[in-house]
């Protein structure tokens, strides 16, 4: 907090866990009418949904209402590589100025578009509003507006599966899978996981039979499965199966994470070769005819040096 030299105060803050970026409002007291006022965006967290075509992002004059002032704005990926919106694929990349004229304190929406995924669901995804470059003598609040695009699958949900671990050793004995409801758990609903052949054989290396697995209205948590892998005697390489989702019920739909990989690696090694019964062609015998010719060559050289 500091004062300025015409008797306001400032104030300044932020939340770095919420990622919502600084803020800065200036008390302006009795005279607010006096001041350019603060501009910074209503909400530091919006959600969209990609059915409605367009993200609205509100920015607002507090503080005062002297003079014109304004602000630019752009919408932009956050850039961390997980779960970001792409432009254009998720959104456009819109940048314009906001203005505010002398008294006029009504609240300005940056409208974002969206746009339709067709047929591939998708998983929540953010992009981010911000607010730069003010001019007019006005203060800067609230910067960044951070945009969540919801995902798809509501109000049901959107199954996903993936592998605790994407090897698994023959004495192991299983392979566990994990299968999620993401996002959104209303009313019961159901999904058919099936361990699919790839370069391992249903059956013979991996239990291949299907399975159901149901939540019922509320349930979110994440289901552990186990496919059995059967420990054979015969020498092989590694070996892989797939498994996979579908038929889900419910109003419930499938997501981008509908199959995984397990790679069995084999534990089978060959038996050693058995001693050879030759002695002489064997090592054992190779080693027993160098002696002997050894011993042999000390004599001879014994009775030569006997006096």
């Amino acid at each position: 907090m500091s004062f300025t030299s015409d008797g306001g105060v400032l104030v300044a803050g932020g939340d770095n866990a919420a990622l919502t970026g600084p803020a800065l409002a200036r008390l302006v007291g009795d005279g607010g009418a006096d001041s350019a006022g603060v501009l910074g965006v209503m909400r530091a967290a919006v959600a969209a949904n990609e059915v409605d075509g367009q993200a609205v992002v509100t920015v607002r004059r507090t503080g005062g209402r002297a003079g014109e002032v304004s602000i630019d704005y752009v919408a932009r990926s956050l850039g961390t590589g997980l779960g970001d919106a792409t432009a254009p694929d998720d959104y456009t990349e819109v940048s314009d100025r906001l203005t505010w004229a002398h008294g006029d304190v009504s609240e300005k929406e940056i409208i974002v578009p969206l746009a339709p995924n067709g047929a591939q669901p998708e998983e929540h995804e953010t992009f981010e509003v911000v607010l730069q470059g003010v001019q007019g003598g006005a203060g800067v609040g609230t910067q960044i507006a951070t945009v969540q695009i919801n995902a798809d699958g509501a109000p049901a949900g959107q199954f996903s599966i993936e592998a605790s671990s994407e090897t698994v050793g023959e004495a192991d004995g299983s392979a566990v899978l994990i299968v999620s409801r993401n996002f959104y758990s209303e009313g019961p609903v159901s999904v058919t996981l099936t361990p699919i052949a790839d370069t391992a054989t249903g059956g013979d290396d991996f239990a291949a039979d299907p399975l159901v697995l149901t939540w019922q209205d509320g349930e979110g948590h994440p289901q552990f499965v186990e496919v059995t892998i059967n420990n054979d005697t015969v020498t092989e390489e590694a070996e892989t199966f797939t498994a996979e989702l579908s038929t889900p019920t419910g109003g419930a739909i499938i997501g981008p994470r509908a199959t995984t990989s397990v790679t069995i690696v084999a534990n089978d090694q060959p038996a050693p070769p058995p001693p050879s019964s030759s002695g002489g062609g064997g090592g054992g015998g190779y080693t027993s005819l160098l002696l002997l010719g050894f011993s042999g060559l000390i004599r001879r050289m014994l009775m030569k040096i006997r006096p």
